[in-house]
């Protein structure tokens, strides 16, 4: 192992034991780092990489789920939890703005994507992402949240838009997947009553069963078309994944850390 490789794995350590043991000095837990050979520096390196994208995923997901907005696998880790900061430090306008960016660039592989491997749905999302394109978000929000209430009951065997608990009701069929600990992590709004999902008479938020009764009406913005689009996103990322996953434990293909570099 080179100098600039012992350099870049040493930091991710630090940082790593810095936050879960405060009460050692950041002077003596480098010292500490200093002195591992190069085999232990490379597996400690992974496993504070690990734990640290499964803190900042689950982070990510939790707190801009609660916002209307979902983190698909395609989003670059590393940006994720920093977005998240910005609604818990009062910026939700500039999170927003981030999050628009995102979803505007990603849109047309995320429409293809979607139309390409849910085909039986292909005419109804088609419409959906019609209307979205011609700016009749009116129409493109209800139907697409419709579609991600099917596409969640197909893949999961609930409807995304069902409460149990304290979490989602597909909560308990996600959780009894074994997939990897980047997937668990991206799959944290499962875990949460996220609010466009929570049954409510009133909500400044896009909810879902506003929507759909008929109660709120001024849901038709970009912003809200946007964040179905995201959801359909998320969806469709967890169970793209879950499934390239399988395929290559049943090859024998390698899963790299390095090459997850995104959600």
């Amino acid at each position: 192992m080179n100098e600039r490789q012992r350099k870049f794995q040493s930091h991710y350590i630090v940082e790593f034991l810095s936050a879960i043991s405060p009460e050692h000095s950041e002077e003596n837990i480098r010292c500490v780092v200093a002195g591992l050979s190069d085999s232990k520096m490379d597996e400690c390196s992974q496993i504070a990489f690990r734990e640290m994208t499964t803190a900042g995923l689950e982070y990510a997901g939790r707190v801009c789920s609660q916002h209307g907005w979902f983190i698909d696998m395609g989003f670059p880790a590393a940006p994720a939890p920093q977005v998240a900061e910005l609604y818990e430090q009062g910026n939700g306008d500039r999170a927003d703005s981030l999050l628009i960016d995102y979803y505007r660039e990603r849109y047309p592989s995320i429409r293809d994507a979607l139309v390409n491997c849910y085909r039986e749905r292909a005419t109804l999302l088609n419409k959906g992402f019609h209307m979205h394109d011609n700016g009749e978000y009116d129409v493109s929000v209800p139907l697409l949240l419709i579609q991600a209430d099917g596409i969640c009951s197909s893949v999961f065997g609930r409807e995304f838009f069902r409460v149990k608990g304290n979490g989602l009701a597909a909560r308990k069929s996600v959780e009894q997947r074994t997939v990897d600990w980047i997937w668990n992590a991206a799959a944290e709004p499962f875990r949460t009553i996220v609010p466009i999902a929570a049954p409510r008479r009133t909500s400044k938020s896009l909810n879902r069963h506003l929507v759909l009764h008929g109660r709120s009406l001024d849901y038709g913005t970009e912003m809200n078309s946007l964040k179905a689009i995201s959801l359909l996103a998320f969806l469709h990322g967890l169970d793209a994944y879950s499934r390239e996953r399988r395929q290559a434990i049943q090859f024998n293909e390698p899963w790299p850390e390095s090459e997850q570099t995104a959600v």
